[in-house]
């Protein structure tokens, strides 16, 4: 069980949930769906993150479609797509840092403009025919660098906005808009790859990052007080980051079990669907959007559900049984050469994912005090960061033994890895 020390002492007060369900969108006693709705900040902040998830998806289609088509190699293909994650392992608590320091809002806006600009500089590139393998590379480096201040910026925003006890149900309902976009834009995507090419299709992902933008510089925070530290004094406040996760250990496990989905479930996966489409399925980007798209169907209906528990009481219990229930679709996923197939398993492994996920992130951020947020959710993302590495692992495994053989040894290298767990963190299992 989590001692007192890891139990929050300054956060936001606790409402009633009767309470949070006095809003614009009302559910049956019990349920807590929409919760987070009632504050019209985190309104603004949902059509943000969804804008932008939006245009996230059209890039992973086109670049994804776009190194494959240029290299025809599964190990270059699964290496691009974690490209991205590189500068989180290096900068992610910095990034933290810079969020604890400068107002969140306007960080997040600035964030998406500059992903949007980076689409349409691409976008320009590939129509004029000055795009390879290089400058594909080179653009999701770019890309990567703004994720060290997004997500940060996002998880303390939210913190910010919505009570303690709500904050399960309003990541969940962040996922949600992510999960939307997903089910929606890439199978768009793939159709406009398919008629008007990778170039302008990317013009349509830097509009809603755009949109992003604007809505993200809609949201208002009020009666938050930060002890904000100066950004000269960059080293200690990285270090009082460090040591604050150091001495929490459930903080510490919690963190530790985050590397799970983006070292282990998304690069032998979602960084590998190129490559089912061409090898396995033999479709082509239209049916690579909707290998993209039915995992949004799967993340709509986990987010939905978690969202509706509210304030979940078994969270080990969940964290655990999540990791067991994506091991077993990852091996099912292995097994099966059918395109139908492989779609109801994909819906599955990502309904699965939002449990997984918002139950990490909202019960450390109700954790942690405000003035540190920025940075635990730096060095969280710093988790995202073994992408690459997995990434490498799952690119090499499909270069040499077949794409379902590496996923199914990812499934198994999961399962090793969560007994490991167990082993070391044995209180998460208690976790309320």
């Amino acid at each position: 069980m989590p001692s007192p020390e890891d139990l929050p002492r300054d956060g936001p007060k606790k409402l009633d949930p009767r309470r949070l369900r006095l809003g614009i969108l009302r559910m049956p006693s019990g349920l807590h769906t929409f919760d987070a709705f009632s504050s019209p900040a985190f309104r603004f902040l949902f059509l943000a993150v969804s804008g932008a998830g939006g245009g996230y998806w059209i890039q992973q289609v086109v670049v994804g479609w776009l190194i494959y088509d240029v290299t025809e190699s599964p190990f270059l293909t699964s290496v691009a797509l974690g490209l991205e994650a590189v500068p989180l392992l290096i900068m992610g608590p910095f990034g933290g840092f810079l969020v604890d320091v400068f107002d969140r809002r306007k960080l997040l806006t600035g964030v998406y403009l500059y992903q949007g600009t980076l689409a349409i500089t691409l976008a320009v590139g590939v129509i004029l025919g000055y795009v390879g393998s290089g400058q594909i590379f080179a653009f999701l480096l770019l890309v990567g660098f703004s994720w060290v201040i997004t997500e940060p910026a996002r998880a303390s925003l939210t913190a910010n906005i919505v009570p303690e006890g709500g904050l399960i149900n309003a990541y969940a309902l962040s996922t949600l808009g992510w999960g939307v976009t997903r089910l929606v834009v890439p199978v768009l995507g793939g159709f406009l790859i398919d008629v008007l090419g990778g170039g302008p299709t990317l013009f349509l992902e830097a509009l809603l990052f755009y949109v992003g933008a604007i809505f993200a510089f809609s949201v208002r925070v009020r009666g938050v007080c930060t002890a904000r530290p100066k950004l000269s004094a960059v080293v200690p406040g990285l270090l009082d980051g460090a040591r604050y996760v150091r001495d929490h250990r459930v903080v510490l496990a919690l963190l530790i079990f985050g590397l799970t989905t983006p070292m282990l479930i998304f690069p032998f996966v979602t960084g590998l669907l190129p490559v089912y489409a061409a090898e396995v399925y033999h479709v082509g980007p239209r049916g690579l959007g909707l290998l993209m798209s039915i995992s949004g169907v799967g993340m709509v209906i986990g987010t939905l559900v978690v969202a509706s528990l509210g304030n979940i009481r078994y969270k080990g219990k969940l964290i655990v049984g999540s990791v067991v229930m994506a091991a077993i679709s990852m091996a099912a996923l292995s097994s099966t050469t059918s395109y139908v197939v492989g779609l109801v398993i994909l819906a599955a492994l990502n309904t699965i994912q939002p449990f997984l996920y918002t139950t990490i992130q909202g019960t450390v951020q109700s954790i942690i005090p405000d003035e540190l947020r920025g940075r635990i959710s730096g060095l969280s993302m710093v988790t995202w960061g073994a992408f690459p590495v997995g990434s490498i692992v799952a690119g090499l495994l499909a270069e040499n033994l077949g794409v379902q053989m590496a996923t199914l040894i990812g499934a198994g290298i999961l399962a090793i890895c969560l007994v490991a767990l167990l082993r070391i963190f044995d209180f998460i299992w208690r976790l309320e």
